[in-house]
């Protein structure tokens, strides 16, 4: 893809390598290449997200790596260089109830727990990267050897965020 598309441009990427998820803690952005990717973080091998239909908590990464393959589902995971602990990720967590608004987006509570306010996936991330707390990221079913987060407003994560919530409701 173009690289001129790229809002952030993920370096060192290693393709279908297989991270070591109960080492450390890892932000996993799912379907990169969509406006407004979904992310969600784990945690010595526990997955946690908040999502339109509520919050997933304590999810086995083994089982969601394997969902993964067996969907091809395009996923990028970065190794997350700083102290995170467990109670403070279902502290924060706890304080929302599903992501419904620009300001209960997947990416709230992860960035209240970087300590790095965002309003989108880039900013953070480049947030992240000026503290060199990004460490190595992998792309799982994804060919490009190039790729990051396309550039897109916060009215494209609000517009999401709508459509989500009217499919939840059908």
């Amino acid at each position: 893809m173009d690289p001129s598309k790229f809002e952030f441009i993920f370096s060192n990427l290693e393709i279908d390598a297989k991270p070591d998820l109960s080492a450390s803690a890892f932000l996993w952005i799912w379907k990169p290449l969509e406006i407004a990717p979904h992310v969600g973080l784990s945690i010595s091998g526990e997955y946690f997200s908040l999502k339109a239909t509520g919050k997933e908590l304590h999810m086995d990464t083994t089982k969601l790596l394997l969902l993964v393959n067996k969907k091809s589902t395009p996923l990028v995971l970065i190794e997350i260089r700083t102290e995170i602990n467990k109670k403070d990720v279902l502290r924060i967590f706890d304080s929302f109830e599903c992501a419904s608004q620009l300001n209960s987006s997947c990416l709230q509570p992860i960035s209240q727990l970087l300590d790095s306010p965002s309003g989108k996936l880039a900013e953070l991330l480049f947030q992240l990267e000026r503290r060199e707390c990004l460490g190595k990221t992998y792309a799982l079913n994804i060919e490009e050897s190039t790729i990051g987060i396309l550039y897109y407003d916060v009215t494209a994560i609000e517009k999401k965020l709508i459509s989500l919530q009217h499919a939840k409701r059908r």
